[in-house]
């Protein structure tokens, strides 16, 4: 399906870039949080009525330094007008910090890993029905030691956490030490995806708990690659409930030589593999490819990860499909970023037919954000009396005609800009250099957007 990208937005000036994560509020605004390797901080900034970002709000207490790195980070989840946040202190324990206003303010930090615990990493977070479900990696001696994944939760949202309970004991292989999981709930299950580390194959599993974070009784197979590395990969699995009890999941794996970022959904009540279908394009032996996430809604899944792009560059990449499967075309890949440098770390959420996606620029060590627009049902009555295009099938130009003052813009099905201004009146489009296909005509009026289909021969 076609697809209108926007102009990069920077999130912040001077803030840092490490680890962005993106979530929509409940008040219906993107919101970002990362860290600064520089002032050892969490930051979160939301959009405003304006479509730019307030002034970052700094999450960690002074005196509390907050680890940052660029694979791993703070994790959040939105549910009505709270915001979750967790993040790991230099210091060792692990925190959340909650807002109940939509992000305007943030209360105090609760410490989430009790003093029993060694070293806890890559806290990750969940909530449902304002009980709150957070995992990290805790090492079960104090030499760190055989790391295990474990589940604290909050049935006070948020306000005091359990004793930690032992997640990945249903299994007798090692974690990957340094590979950040996801958590996710729904009315039924509370699971926790995860790099295994089985003799150094480093697949995907998942932890299951029935009874609501009280014990985990079985694990999944999700990922059946066998990717062999004796070092850790330092990128885990993303994951997102679709119907009933199947998620869906996107991981880093290598196969025939050849990075692959992969999904995969899981029938949990049967523990059974329904579909794994690869997301990316292979075009060619050993490019990386890394770091992938997936957002869910109106029947579609869309993932994000970084590339190599043009030449040496770094870039953003993006596919999705239609239906709640993983049926992926490949070749639909696109390139959000197309530009010199490194864009990476990306992360995505979605709202109706838009994508909203954060990621890393090295350039200038900032944040910035995209906005994706899905274009639905096309309208093909656009050419009644407010609007035309004459003639399609064209060739190297056609006429475009408005009845009022309309914003006009042009794209191809990868969603490329090919013209925007704002009309009043018939204006000829030159179309010698464009490649023949079809393009989407994009019409903005005070009543909302209209589209109409044209082809050049």
């Amino acid at each position: 399906m076609p697809m209108w990208i926007s102009d990069p937005l920077i999130v912040a000036d001077g803030f840092g870039n490490h680890h962005p994560q993106i979530e929509i509020t409940g008040d219906n605004y993107p919101a970002i949080t990362w860290t600064s390797s520089a002032t050892a901080s969490v930051y979160f900034a939301k959009m405003n009525e304006l479509e730019v970002f307030d002034t970052p709000i700094k999450l960690n207490p002074e005196g509390v330094d907050v680890w940052s790195y660029s694979w791993s980070g703070p994790d959040f989840i939105v549910e009505g007008s709270s915001i979750y946040v967790v993040f790991k202190s230099s210091s060792g324990p692990c925190y959340l910090v909650k807002s109940t206003d939509n992000g305007t303010t943030f209360g105090d930090t609760v410490r989430i890993s009790s003093a029993a615990t060694f070293d806890p990493s890559f806290p990750d977070v969940a909530v449902f029905n304002d009980t709150v479900y957070a995992t990290f990696m805790n090492h079960m001696d104090v030499g760190e030691a055989v790391p295990n994944y474990v589940l604290v939760r909050s049935v006070d949202g948020g306000a005091t956490f359990e004793e930690y309970v032992l997640a990945s004991d249903v299994f007798t292989d090692e974690v990957c030490d340094c590979c950040p999981p996801e958590i996710i709930v729904n009315e039924d299950l509370v699971v926790i995806y995860f790099r295994n580390n089985d003799a150094n194959i480093r697949d995907i599993k998942a932890l299951v708990s029935i009874d609501r974070g009280l014990s985990f009784s079985s694990m999944v197979e999700v990922d059946e690659h066998l990717w062999y590395l004796l070092s850790c990969p330092s990128t885990g699995p993303d994951a997102r409930f679709l119907v009933g009890n199947q998620a869906v999941s996107v991981y880093k794996t290598f196969e025939d030589g050849e990075s692959k970022i992969s999904a995969s959904i899981i029938d949990h009540d049967s523990g059974e593999i329904l579909e794994t279908q690869e997301v990316s394009a292979t075009t060619g032996s050993g490019l990386s490819r890394n770091y992938p996430q997936i957002a869910t809604g109106n029947s579609s899944v869309g993932v994000v990860w970084e590339e190599v792009g043009e030449g040496t560059s770094i870039d953003v990449f993006f596919n999705s499909n239609y239906s709640p499967t993983v049926a992926f075309n490949p070749d639909f890949a696109i390139n959000l970023t197309q530009q010199a440098g490194v864009q990476s770390k990306p992360d995505i959420t979605m709202t109706d037919w838009d994508y909203h996606v954060v990621y890393a620029d090295a350039t200038d060590g900032n944040l910035y954000y995209l906005l994706l627009h899905e274009f639905g049902e096309i309208d093909e009555s656009a050419t009644e009396e407010n609007f035309s295009a004459y003639p399609s099938p064209f060739n190297n130009e056609f006429k475009l005609t408005v009845s009022k003052l309309t914003k006009v813009s042009i794209i191809d099905l990868s969603g490329n800009k090919m013209f925007e201004s704002t009309l009043s009146t018939s204006t000829l489009i030159q179309t010698a250099d464009w490649p023949a296909g079809v393009y989407l005509i994009l019409y903005e009026t005070e009543q909302g957007q209209v589209y109409q289909k044209v082809v050049k021969h």
